[in-house]
């Protein structure tokens, strides 16, 4: 796979007129299909993630991240990739997650960045990266005023 971007595969398929065709390698029908089933895939994936979550404009927007960050990201972060989108068009988002993804939109961070704080953010447990510093609980003092009154005979 040399690119999957559409303004750049004609760029890479130009060439002079007078250019010799060179025959096809071995194995390329192989590798056509297979370039086909993945796109299948993708495709579907792409069907379910919409469906799954087309009334949370924020999941919608940070599926788009994701699509943008798969072609900047290379090895691991990919993989990483992959279980952000499954995450977000399974389950929903809890309050501290939405409040943590809006936080992360602010920063200017590398792709790789990106990636690793969408991972602590919806695959750790340990929601709340951008939460405000906690404020010291004063416990209130309760008074407790106990009145009786005593039977006075007439």
């Amino acid at each position: 796979m040399v690119s999957r971007d559409q303004i750049d595969i004609p760029k890479k398929l130009k060439c002079d007129p007078g250019t010799k065709r060179i025959a096809l390698p071995k194995g390329f029908n192989t590798k056509v299909r297979t370039i086909e089933k993945e796109f299948q895939e993708t495709a579907q994936e792409r069907i379910l993630q919409r469906d799954a979550v087309e009334s949370e404009p924020l999941v919608r927007q940070t599926l788009k991240e994701l699509n943008t960050l798969a072609r900047k990201v290379k090895g691991e972060e990919k993989k990483a990739i992959a279980e952000l989108r499954n995450r977000l068009t399974t389950n929903p988002l809890s309050p501290k997650e939405k409040k943590d993804l809006r936080g992360l939109r602010k920063m200017q961070n590398t792709p790789e960045e990106q990636v690793k704080m969408l991972k602590e953010i919806l695959l750790s447990r340990q929601a709340g990266l951008f939460e405000e510093p906690k404020k010291k609980v004063v416990e209130p003092v309760v008074v407790q005023v106990i009145a009786s009154e005593a039977l006075v005979k007439e």
